[in-house]
């Protein structure tokens, strides 16, 4: 049995080893140019990160749950997204087109998912994939000055189910292992139909 929750937790895990191994396959020295190849990607959300160290991933896996498909043991018809959050800045001093760096970045990280066959074997399939930016202006650490910056959401939406529960037996119960079985034969000089009908035989089965 998988709670919903922790399975689409399974699914931000896989999503940040893939996305760690192909930056670091980008940072190679043999590697093509690839928009991976700057690319942050922090150990967690929680990590305290300054502009200047943009581009930087986060990635948060939230659920809505999913309707149930069952009148006997619960099977839940689950859906999950996973929200990828990528930040690109530049100081006042250093313009640049992060719409333009933005735009390929989304797209890198996008095709390294939606392709890895590993990673897209964990879920049954994408329901869709949204890509959403907010222009704001940050401040870096230690009055080094404001930044630019622009904030990219990556949402895929997938259906990871049916998932089912299995009903949990008591601590005390213990396995079926004989059967005894016994039929009765009525004396056929009885009268009463019903009686005359019965059988007698005692029989064991082991299960």
């Amino acid at each position: 049995m998988t709670f919903n929750v922790l399975r689409i937790e399974a699914i931000r895990q896989a999503a940040l080893a893939s996305l760690r191994a192909a930056v670091a396959a980008a940072n190679a020295d043999d590697a093509p140019a690839s928009p991976l190849k700057d690319l942050y990607i922090p150990a967690h959300r929680f990590e305290k990160l300054d502009p200047k160290q943009a581009p930087f991933l986060h990635a948060v896996g939230k659920s809505d749950g999913g309707a149930g498909d069952s009148d006997g043991d619960p099977v839940i018809l689950s859906t999950g997204t996973l929200h990828l959050n990528v930040l690109c800045a530049c100081g006042r001093d250093d313009a640049a087109d992060l719409d333009a760096q933005g735009a390929s970045l989304v797209e890198a990280i996008c095709l390294q998912l939606l392709e890895d066959g590993t990673f897209l074997q964990l879920f049954t399939k994408v329901e869709a994939l949204r890509v959403t930016n907010e222009d704001g202006i940050a401040r870096g650490d230690n009055g080094s000055g404001e930044y630019d910056v622009v904030l990219w959401q990556i949402e895929i939406e997938f259906k990871d189910g049916p998932v089912q529960f299995e009903p949990r037996l008591p601590a005390d119960a213990t396995d079926l292992s004989l059967v005894n079985v016994t039929a009765q034969l009525g004396d056929a000089e009885e009268s009463i139909p019903a009686q005359s009908l019965l059988v007698k035989e005692t029989f064991s089965t082991n299960t």
